[in-house]
């Protein structure tokens, strides 16, 4: 998760992922700010990730702010301002929900190479 963090921060600075230069310079950044906010970014976290949880992280990338911004919409002669919907959740919840679908058709045996001997002695 921590790794997609970083690829949502590439590509919002590359400017290919967003509706516009604007879009992808305030989400990039937001997710700044929240990545800091939440201890994610500088010192960055390393394993074993002591005190954080995959339910935690999930909890936190799902409270990022949302900016409240309003673009003009030059297709009208006028200009029209528009409150922008783009958010940084929109970009994560994707990878979040395939991460919890993997975990869901995880096993004991996938997540620790020991498992299954740890299991065969116990039932022993």
């Amino acid at each position: 998760m921590l790794a997609s963090l970083d690829e949502l921060s590439a590509r919002l600075l590359s400017g290919n992922d967003t509706c516009s230069p604007d879009c992808s310079s305030i989400l990039l950044g937001t997710l700044s700010k929240e990545m800091h906010k939440r201890e994610l970014s500088s010192p960055r976290p390393e394993r074993p990730y002591l005190g954080l949880t995959l339910a935690k992280l999930f909890e936190g990338i799902r409270q990022f702010r949302k900016p409240d911004w309003m673009a003009v919409e030059p297709s009208l002669s006028y200009g029209y301002l528009d409150r922008h919907e783009c958010s940084l959740q929109s970009h994560l919840e994707p990878t979040i929900k395939d991460i919890q679908r993997q975990l869901g058709e995880m096993t004991l045996q996938d997540l620790t190479p020991r498992a299954s001997e740890t299991l065969n002695n116990l039932r022993d």
